[in-house]
């Protein structure tokens, strides 16, 4: 078959090939309307380093241990008040489940380091949502690690007031017991050091942080644009390929002289 021949046949067939690309075409166009481009942001945030120390145990390397409290804390940034709090900062009225659709988070391997990546069809909302969750986050572990803390500190204090009581009343004794107010000090000491890790741990809530926020997004899969235009393509190809197998249909239902 020469060119001529070629041309001819598509000239022929031009309105199948027309409605198959018109057809095609259409279609994409709606898809590509109901199903946006969406769009990636990621912000990181990242446990103090107390924290990762805190969390070793022997034959547990650094690195492992802040890895694990990351894979502890990732598993939290799509709770329920993380959620909600992240759409008050965002000033979206949406539902919870809504934003957690959007919301997926990760460890990055040997690093305490926690990954936090939103999508959305709008790139701005996407970095807006990402920040939002980061920051709630870090509001949401340190406000619950220090009304934990706070609690267990008053329970401590009050032992050491109990203690300090006891050992005020065997000294006020004419007698006292010495190896009872002996145990009394050792008990005191204990709680003392009990008080001071209580601090210590509070310090370490306040040691998580948004290391890098979202401000840049990425591209989820193909563009609406690369969608029309590779669909523009293979419609024209399929047309092309009907036109030649109707003309070969045709040609077949010649009458035989």
């Amino acid at each position: 078959m020469d060119l001529v021949e070629f041309i001819g046949i598509i000239r022929k067939w031009k309105w199948m090939v027309l409605v198959v690309v018109v057809v095609v075409t259409a279609y994409l166009v709606v898809s590509v309307i109901r199903s946006p481009a969406s769009y990636v942001a990621e912000a990181k945030v990242m446990p103090g380093l107390t924290q990762i120390a805190s969390s070793n145990v022997a034959g547990v390397s650094l690195a492992q241990g802040g890895e694990r409290v990351g894979d502890v804390y990732a598993e939290l940034v799509t709770s329920q008040p993380v959620m909600q709090a992240a759409l008050d900062k965002a000033g979206l009225g949406w539902p919870v489940e809504r934003l957690r659709t959007l919301v997926s988070s990760s460890v990055a391997p040997n690093t305490p380091v926690i990954k936090i990546d939103v999508s959305d069809s709008d790139s701005q909302q996407a970095k807006l949502l990402a920040n939002s969750v980061a920051n709630a986050f870090v509001d949401y572990i340190k406000d619950a690690s220090n009304s934990g803390a706070a609690n267990a500190q008053g329970v401590v204090l009050k032992q050491l007031n109990d203690v300090n009581t006891q050992i005020s009343a065997q000294n006020a004794k004419t007698q006292p017991d010495e190896s009872m107010i002996k145990a009394l000090q050792d008990r005191r000491d204990l709680i003392v050091k009990e008080y001071q890790d209580l601090l210590d741990q509070q310090a370490n809530a306040a040691d998580i942080r948004v290391v890098d926020p979202a401000t840049t997004y990425s591209g989820s899969g193909m563009s609406g644009t690369q969608k029309v235009a590779i669909g523009l393509i293979i419609s024209v190809v399929a047309g092309i390929v009907l036109a030649f197998v109707a003309e070969a249909v045709r040609k077949s239902w010649r009458p035989v002289p």
